[in-house]
């Protein structure tokens, strides 16, 4: 073969592997558009696959100094967290500290039973797989605020603990922060230098997740503003929740991560099987881990959602494949450009490329939607060329983006219409947050 010829093969080969070693393009530009229309004020992408690791950052960490997003961002970690605090708990039960069955109470004052009417214990292991039967959260109601958590510490921990008397332990499937809070201060209590040390000092340096160490140390790191719908979000401090909702981390640390469990080799190798390893069967939904959750064999999830982040990590053992996003905003899904990288590019996620549609062509949208089920209303209409969705709490402008989908802005979610085999307009099936709801047109 001619020196020529070789060369130009060497080109061809290196051409494709660069054209699909990359962040798919149909993501970044969906990205930017996000950014453009306030979804994000700022995002960060990686992801591992066959051909090594790729990033993408779009938008700013801080919207007042312009400060940009890199990989190296650290973004509030959410329900991520529980991963950590589940590694954690996983490397004291291999240094033989403690055991997964050891009963809560052990850890606790005299005071403090967890005990159910069956003289059922509470053990750690069901605190991590959100199987102990405890609340979501201590207070009646959603959480509206970060504010809530900064009013609960461990005082207020013990006084909820002595009066709570659990009914079903390791039936069935609760998500509760409240556990993994409960899980840190029990895994936490006799180190003096608190929980976030402990994890940095069996977890995050052992695995050299420098970006979270950092952050625990008070040293150099690029940290993001957190944005919610009134701005800025000035306190992020989550107290004694910190194991549930609490930490900080990049995606650069969170891929680094992963690629730890593809790879099976680290420092607490052990620890790190432990931890992922089904624990615990969901009745009608998937497995679940030490601060994992598994929606099919072989897949690992976990997502967090707090006042002024969101973010999202998949491990795909079976694919060789780790996606990680975060961003600073708290209001807006990203879960499912999350799934469209894990899954390879397959599937769809909520595009906002908007397409131009005529005054008459959208009519035929225009009219009452309802869910009898959840008691729930859209109303669309159409106003000078434009049309607009009211849900009874705010109206918004559509704006059409093929195929009778339409989306709408600062706020993420689809509107996708349906029709009958007449081509008349029956239904709307709303998009938000990872869930959809299916409206029926009223006399269609």
């Amino acid at each position: 073969m001619s020196p020529s010829r070789l060369l130009l093969q060497f080109f061809l080969i290196f051409f494709s592997i660069s054209v699909m070693a990359q962040i798919p393009q149909e993501i970044e530009e969906e990205i930017k558009r996000r950014v453009k229309f306030g979804m994000y004020p700022g995002i960060s992408v990686a992801l591992h696959d066959a051909f090594g690791d790729h990033f993408f950052n779009y938008g700013f960490r801080d919207t007042i100094l312009r400060n940009v997003t890199t990989r190296h961002t650290l973004y509030q970690a959410g329900g991520i967290s529980q991963v950590m605090t589940g590694l954690l708990l996983a490397v004291m039960a291999q240094e033989e500290e403690l055991v997964l069955q050891e009963p809560v109470h052990s850890f606790y004052p005299d005071s403090i039973e967890l005990i159910n009417a069956k003289g059922e214990s509470i053990t750690l292991k069901h605190l991590a797989t959100h199987t102990s039967g405890l609340p979501r959260y201590p207070w009646r109601g959603e959480v509206t605020g970060d504010s809530l958590f900064l009013n609960f510490g461990k005082k207020e921990l013990l006084s909820f603990l002595a009066s709570y008397k659990p009914l079903s332990i390791g039936k069935n499937f609760r998500y509760s922060e409240l556990g993994f809070a409960v899980l840190g201060e029990a895994l936490s209590q006799e180190y003096e230098k608190g929980f976030k040390n402990l994890l940095k000092d069996k977890v995050l340096v052992p695995l050299e997740l420098q970006d979270m160490v950092a952050s625990i140390d008070g040293g150099k790191a690029q940290r993001a503003t957190g944005y919610s719908e009134h701005g800025a979000v000035k306190k992020n401090l989550y107290g004694i929740f910190t194991p549930a909702l609490g930490l900080s981390a990049s995606v650069n640390d969170l891929l680094q991560m992963g690629k730890t469990i593809l790879r099976d080799s680290s420092k607490i190798t052990k620890a790190v099987s432990l931890s992922i390893a089904p624990a615990v069967g969901i009745p009608g939904r998937q497995d679940a881990a030490l601060g994992w959750l598994i929606s099919e064999p072989g897949v690992l999830y976990q997502s967090g959602v707090t006042e002024g982040f969101r973010s999202f990590l998949a491990i795909d053992r079976k694919h060789a494949r780790v996606v990680v996003i975060m961003c600073n905003s708290g209001r807006n899904d990203l879960s499912d450009l999350g799934l469209y990288l894990l899954k390879e590019n397959q599937g769809t996620f909520i595009s906002t490329k908007t397409e131009t549609r005529g005054t008459k062509e959208l009519e035929k949208f225009t009219g009452t939607y309802v869910n009898d089920g959840y008691q729930l209303e859209y109303s669309v209409t159409l106003e000078e060329g434009q049309l607009y969705a009211d849900d009874l709490q705010e109206r918004r402008a559509l704006f059409y983006s093929g195929n009778d989908e339409f989306f709408t802005k600062k706020i993420l979610q689809s509107l996708r219409f349906e029709s009958d085999e007449n081509g008349n307009i029956v239904g709307l099936i709303v998009r938000k947050d990872g869930n959809e709801w299916l409206y029926i047109k009223k006399d269609p």
